[in-house]
C-alpha cells in the first residue's frame, strides 16, 4: 500500500495512557458526539498546527517530493523508512518550533490507514503518565467506516477525553493489601493481596482469577 500522493481526512483518534506509578492502562476517544476537536498533548496542549486535530477537517498528504501538507496549506519536509513492525515511519520535520513528529503507520489499505503519533509524558498533579495517540484517516471521498486499529491487550475504555468517563478502570493493574476486615464483630488481619487484572476479574494472592 502506498500512502504517498493521496489526500487523507481524519476519521477518528484514540489516546492510550499508562499510569507510570501504578501501571494502570486505559484509553480515551479524542472525539465524541459533542466534541470534534482535540490536542495530541492531553496534559499540556500544544500550539503546533500538526498537534491540533479536528474530526473530518484535519487532512494529511505526503507528496512524492517529500513534502507533508497539513490541512491543504502548511507544508513541511519529511523522510520515510520502513521496518518489520510498521507499514512505514514518516518523520515530519521543520515544524514551527524546529521539532519533528515521527508518524508510525500501523495498518493501511488503499482507502484508510491508522498511525501512531505523539508519544509523550504528563502529570495530572497526582500521577505520572506516558501516552500516545492513534489517528485513523480515510481517503478523501471514501464514505465507508474504516477498520479501527485493535486496542492493545490490557487497555480499558475510559470514555471521551475531557468528557464523561466510565469509572471502571482506576483499579486495573493495581495491587492492594487487605490488612483488616470485620465479620460477625470479630476483626481479622489477613494481609492478603488483591490484584485487579481487568475490568471484571481479580486475584487474591496468587490464586485463580475471580469475577
Amino acid at each position: 500500500v502506498n500512502l504517498i500522493g493521496t489526500s487523507w481526512e481524519l476519521y477518528s483518534a484514540r489516546v492510550f495512557v499508562k499510569n507510570l506509578d501504578n501501571n494502570a492502562t486505559f484509553y480515551y476517544d479524542h472525539f465524541g458526539p459533542a466534541k470534534s476537536s482535540s490536542n495530541l498533548d492531553i496534559y499540556t496542549p500544544s500550539w503546533l498546527p500538526i498537534d491540533i486535530i479536528t474530526k473530518g477537517m484535519t487532512t494529511w498528504k505526503f507528496t512524492s517530493s517529500n513534502q507533508f501538507v497539513l490541512d491543504g496549506g502548511s507544508s513541511y519536509n519529511y523522510n520515510v523508512s520502513y521496518s518489520i513492525n510498521s507499514k512505514g515511519i514518516f518523520n515530519v520535520y521543520g515544524l514551527e518550533n524546529g521539532s519533528a513528529r515521527p508518524i508510525i503507520v500501523l495498518q493501511a489499505t488503499d482507502d484508510f490507514f491508522s498511525a501512531k503519533i505523539y508519544e509523550g509524558y504528563g502529570n495530572d498533579g497526582t500521577y505520572n503518565y506516558s501516552f500516545y495517540t492513534v489517528l485513523t484517516f480515510v481517503r478523501q471521498g471514501f464514505t465507508e467506516a474504516p477498520t479501527e486499529y485493535n486496542v492493545p491487550i490490557g487497555y480499558s475504555y475510559n470514555g471521551i477525553l475531557g468528557g464523561t468517563t466510565i469509572p471502571t478502570s482506576n483499579l486495573i493493574g493495581t495491587k492492594w493489601v487487605v490488612t483488616k476486615y470485620i465479620q460477625n464483630l470479630v476483626a481479622t488481619y489477613p494481609h492478603d493481596t488483591l490484584n485487579f487484572v481487568s475490568v471484571t476479574q481479580y486475584k487474591i494472592n496468587s490464586s485463580v482469577l475471580r469475577n
